[in-house]
């Protein structure tokens, strides 16, 4: 259920990119087909994102107004996690996933370099891999 999701966290590194037009985001699949989105970045315009690793901190813990939950009856594109929980809390959770569509915004497109992607006690790392050449 998506109230069963505590801890929503991810570092990141948009490279010589920019975030915007809702991307980055966390992508949150409901049962049912609907879903709520979470969006990386500053608040309120979620543009301008700081060049260099940075991390979302735990966005299920956010007050701000970084969540779209217009999928759902109640829901708008600039909603706070309180409200997500209380139209989707009891709503199971097919997926999580991060998405990177809007290169088309910035001359260069977009490029993101996830580590460290968390979903309450799991925690993803990215690997090193070292080719090795004989």
């Amino acid at each position: 259920m998506f109230s069963d999701i505590t801890v929503l966290s991810t570092a990141y590194n948009l490279g010589a990119a920019d975030c915007g037009s809702e991307s980055p985001r966390f992508f949150i699949a409901l049962s049912g087909g609907k879903y709520i989105v979470a969006y990386f970045g500053p608040v309120p315009s979620f543009t301008n994102c700081y060049y260099g690793w940075q991390n979302t901190g735990n966005v299920m813990q956010s007050t701000d107004a970084r969540w779209d939950t217009s999928q759902l009856t109640g829901g708008t594109s600039n909603d706070t996690h309180a409200h997500a929980l209380t139209l989707a809390g009891t709503i199971p959770v097919t997926s999580i996933s991060i998405v990177l569509d809007s290169g088309w915004m910035t001359p260069r497109g977009q490029d993101l370099t996830i580590d460290e992607f968390r979903v309450n006690d799991t925690v993803m790392h990215m690997e090193e891999r070292h080719d090795e050449h004989h």
